[in-house]
């Protein structure tokens, strides 16, 4: 499952991520989390009403349900600079392998070309997904895939929210 919605996020929340953006401190990668970039702490920590409207929102675009649910999740601002770009880009194929889902909103209204996602299908062609500002790009996390085109330097380089959702139960009033 691949999911790509445009202008995902209405303005006021696409504001208030942007400004969060700006304010807080990101973490490097360490020996227990092997990402490329930096990232904040998890969304629900900084500002939980953004955390939960960012993941109700994206349950019912995604799964085009109208129902209840319940849902354990993780949400980062991820900053990607060009300087991340010291591997070989061959190596940052991966799987979410802590999640059932994951995702990402694009934040960058003028990004680099060819910065992309990019998805294998499970016969290894590849998916280019473009980085359209306020796009989330959202897959099954069994789906092995990678950033294409680091850029940027400490204020305009590869900005997302990454979503990973790690439970996620649907039920019916009463349950």
């Amino acid at each position: 499952m691949v999911k790509v919605i445009d202008n995902f996020l209405d303005d006021k929340e696409l504001n208030t991520v942007i400004e969060l953006s700006k304010n807080i401190n990101y973490k490097n990668k360490t020996a227990d989390n092997n990402w490329l970039g930096s990232r904040s702490d998890c969304l629900s920590k900084i500002d939980y009403n953004l955390y939960n409207n960012i993941l109700n929102k994206a349950i019912y675009k995604v799964f085009k349900t109208a129902g209840n649910w319940k849902f354990e999740a993780d949400l980062f601002l991820h900053k990607f600079p060009l300087k991340s770009k010291t591997s070989d880009p061959e190596e940052w194929w991966h799987y979410d392998s802590k999640a059932s889902f994951a995702g990402v909103i694009y934040l960058n209204k003028y990004p680099e070309r060819n910065s992309v996602t990019l998805i294998k299908n499970e016969n290894k062609e590849i998916k280019v997904i473009n980085n359209h500002y306020n796009r989330l790009v959202m897959y099954s996390s069994g789906i092995e895939h990678r950033p294409e085109n680091p850029f940027g330097e400490e204020q305009d380089q590869r900005l997302t929210v990454t979503i990973f959702i790690k439970d996620l139960n649907f039920f019916i009033d009463g349950e």
